[in-house]
């Protein structure tokens, strides 16, 4: 009996912590997403300034050059993928995707704020 209930109380602690892991990159996460969606609708409205300017008689370098805005919106952008900076809003659904591949082994698996969620095992077929 003594044994039942110290696997309980591991559980129970190993839930404990995975939420307060999971929570302590939720603001984070929520902060690189807003900036995330600042940048990329700058970029949107930039980009709409630079399609729609009359000047069309510039060379491509050039009216780059004059639309300072768009140029900085697409090179932070560039940089946020090529360096997977992007990968910071998403922190805290990667620790649960990759909890659950590895509780997946125990019948178990978790959501996304780290509530562990234990499966009913299922019977074993036999092979004929």
């Amino acid at each position: 009996m003594s044994l039942v209930i110290d696997q309980a109380e591991d559980l129970r602690v190993f839930e404990q912590r995975l939420m307060e892991c999971i929570s302590s990159l939720q603001p984070d996460a929520f902060k690189w997403k807003v900036f995330m969606v600042v940048l990329c609708v700058w970029t949107f409205v930039t980009g709409l300034g630079w399609l729609t300017d009359s000047e069309s008689n510039l060379s491509l370098v050039e009216s780059l050059v004059y639309h300072k805005g768009f140029s900085m919106g697409v090179g932070a952008l560039a940089f946020l993928l090529a360096t997977s900076l992007y990968q910071k809003a998403l922190a805290p659904q990667i620790v649960a995707r990759r909890c659950r591949s590895v509780l997946k082994e125990y019948n178990m698996s978790c959501d996304d704020s780290g509530r562990l969620i234990v499966k009913r095992q299922r019977p074993n077929q036999s092979v004929q």
